[in-house]
């Protein structure tokens, strides 16, 4: 009883120190988690930007090859040198050129055992170019002459022998696309990749291997993670990330980019363990 009575006028200060210890760790755990937030969605927000620059490229690519190809290619018979000429002018390495029924007037590189075939059934993108007369891009496809893996830009126009359409295409692993991912994002260690609906890698800020590489191959939890949701955090070798992304307008494209945690948190890392410090400290002098 004796000690009971002595302990007894500790307890209410005691209780106090409680509250408060329970209080500040609760707004220093608020507030450290709400600042990750915020970068997180700047890291999101970032992301936007890309995919709009990349859905802008796409727009003004397609914009050009009809502006060109209604400069060159509408006279009742296009020759090989013309055609040539034209597809220089983009430093496309692969390009056709269609009637209305789909079939191949002229190719590059130039292959006299294409022309007068039927391509649109073949391709997509020629098709829907062909038969509904819109703007189509592709996933990426073999190159009709060649066979590397590209990506290409196909654009129905009018000429007085009816409709034609013009596509040029680019390597996926010379794509100018790949150059501006390359140094779009400035995280250390950040993965930016460019992916069509089947899963193909368009274009990436790093080399890839394989003919054609997919994001499955490359980089699988960020695979899984994407088929769940747009963006959160994942798991990989022991390492949490964090990742977003954003579907490209006009394609069946989907930019994604991710980053390890401790990278992208990096900034906040001093300021957490002195938060976490000065609570201690504070907690500790209270209790004396």
């Amino acid at each position: 009883m004796g000690f009971a009575r002595r302990i007894r006028p500790a307890l209410v200060p005691l209780l106090i120190w409680l509250v408060l210890v329970a209080v500040g760790t609760a707004v220093l755990f608020w507030q450290q988690c709400d600042s990750r937030q915020s970068l997180a969605q700047r890291f999101s927000l970032r992301v936007g930007l890309m995919g709009d620059f990349v859905t802008s490229y796409t727009a003004d690519l397609i914009e050009r090859e009809r502006v060109q190809a209604r400069a060159s290619l509408t006279d009742a018979t296009v020759d090989e040198r013309d055609f040539a000429k034209a597809v220089a002018g983009f430093g496309y390495p692969a390009a056709v050129l269609l009637d209305a029924r789909g079939r191949a007037l002229q190719v590059v590189p130039h292959n006299e055992t294409i022309i007068g075939k039927d391509l649109a059934g073949r391709y997509s993108h020629l098709s829907t170019a062909v038969t509904e007369g819109k703007a189509a891009v592709s996933p990426v496809v073999p190159s009709a002459v060649r066979g590397l893996p590209v990506v290409a830009f196909a654009v129905p126009f009018q000429t007085t022998s009816g409709r034609r359409v013009f596509s040029g295409a680019v390597e996926i692993r010379d794509s100018p696309l790949s150059a501006y991912l390359s140094s779009a994002l400035t995280y250390a260690g950040a993965k930016v990749q460019l992916v069509d609906g089947n899963g193909s890698i368009v274009a990436a800020n790093r080399a890839l291997d394989g003919g054609v590489p997919t994001l499955a191959g490359d980089n699988e939890p960020l695979a899984a993670a994407l088929r769940q949701h747009s963006r959160g955090a994942y798991e990989d070798g022991g390492q949490r990330w964090r990742y977003s992304s954003t579907p490209i307008r006009g394609t069946p494209w989907r930019l994604s980019a991710t980053v390890r945690e401790d990278v992208l948190f990096a900034t906040l890392a001093g300021n957490e363990v002195a938060g976490r410090a000065g609570l201690a400290g504070a907690a500790v002098v209270g209790l004396l």
